[in-house]
């Protein structure tokens, strides 16, 4: 799936947004409000195993929203854009790589080469790196289509418009960069990565899990997410223990974010 415009969400970057939410702080909140519900203590292993729920879930809601938000005019103020404020917080997870040795078919096995892919935002082919042509977008073709493409005399792709198809994890461009015909090809990929998993790290001293800041990986997401953080692990360890007042609790929060947004 192509997403978006890459030059908009590269241009990101350039704020320098720390997107990292501290795993501790969101670990101790969550803490502090099971035990003032006298709900059940979270062991380490079970906040780690909702954390990583907890983010996947926020992030990629991300995507939902910014579909909708799309679908109404935003505002003239970026800081007030609701498209703006959910591109700032997924620009952090773009990733760009160059692939300059496809296999001798021109294909690229695109999931295992990019282990940390979530989603395809833009294909870049370069059949000369020597030359001073900047690399074509390529356009994705269905597997129906692209007969249509590259065999139709007006449609036919070229150097200049490269289409391209995904079979199963396997991606090729049309014409395809066969090192043979094209020893200085290149791929060019953008894409967003999938957040990496957090870990409340800890070391065991006199039988208590002691907090390892250096072994520790934070949330991935914006800093504006520890609140919803906080509120999916706790529901999530409400469903687990069968304490029903955590999520309850968490439904109330929500709705009172929920309104102050819409205020």
């Amino acid at each position: 799936m192509i997403v978006g415009s890459p030059v908009r969400w590269l241009s990101f970057h350039n704020k320098n947004i720390k997107m990292a939410v501290n795993i501790d702080t969101v670990y101790q909140r969550v803490l502090a409000i099971a035990n003032k519900e006298q709900r059940g203590y979270i062991t380490p292993q079970q906040f780690n195993l909702f954390a990583g729920q907890a983010q996947m879930k926020i992030f990629e809601q991300y995507f939902y929203d910014l579909n909708q938000f799309k679908r109404v005019p935003g505002t003239k103020q970026e800081d007030t854009d609701r498209i703006s404020i959910v591109e700032e917080k997924i620009s952090n997870f773009y990733k760009y790589h160059i692939t300059s040795t496809p296999t001798p078919g021109g294909s690229v096995d695109l999931y295992t080469t990019y282990t940390d892919m979530y989603r395809l935002s833009e294909v870049r082919v370069n059949y000369d790196t020597t030359d001073s042509v900047s690399p074509a977008v390529a356009e994705e073709l269905s597997l129906r289509d692209h007969a249509y493409e590259e065999f139709g005399p007006l449609t036919a792709p070229s150097k200049k418009r490269p289409i391209f198809k995904r079979s199963e994890q396997y991606l090729t461009a049309y014409p395809k960069p066969i090192p043979a015909d094209y020893p200085n090809g290149q791929y060019i990929f953008t894409y967003i990565k999938k957040p990496s998993s957090p870990s409340w790290a800890y070391n065991v001293v006199a039988g208590q899990a002691l907090y390892n800041s250096t072994a520790a990986i934070d949330f991935e997401l914006h800093p504006s997410e520890e609140t919803s953080l906080v509120n999916e692990i706790l529901e999530l360890a409400g469903i687990m223990m069968d304490k029903p007042g955590l999520s309850t609790m968490v439904d109330r929060e929500e709705d009172k974010k929920i309104q102050q947004e819409k205020s």
